[in-house]
């Protein structure tokens, strides 16, 4: 699959943090590289970028189902997550 012009990103991985943890160093871990990873839990010295607040995972609002292995667009300063590719045929 190749990515979309404009520096887009893969959204290959998601969800709770601790099970994403657990799959490290197994052959289920996801790969990271280059990917727009969406987490329920956020971490203040993350190494990367990171946007957070968007209305996913547990939240006590209305929230958004963000499909994975999609080419995505992560644009922290617009708070903005653009999919660039449909989810399904």
């Amino acid at each position: 699959m190749d990515p979309p012009s404009g520096n887009p990103g893969l959204t290959r991985a998601g969800g709770c943090l601790s099970l994403l943890a657990a799959c490290l160093g197994t052959p289920e871990a996801p790969d990271f590289r280059d990917a727009v990873v969406v987490l329920e839990e956020f971490f203040a010295d993350f190494p990367g970028p990171v946007a957070r607040g968007f209305p996913v995972g547990h939240t006590g609002r209305p929230n958004l189902t963000i499909p994975l292995g999609t080419w995505a667009r992560l644009d922290g300063g617009a708070r903005r997550l653009e999919m660039l590719e449909p989810a399904v045929d």
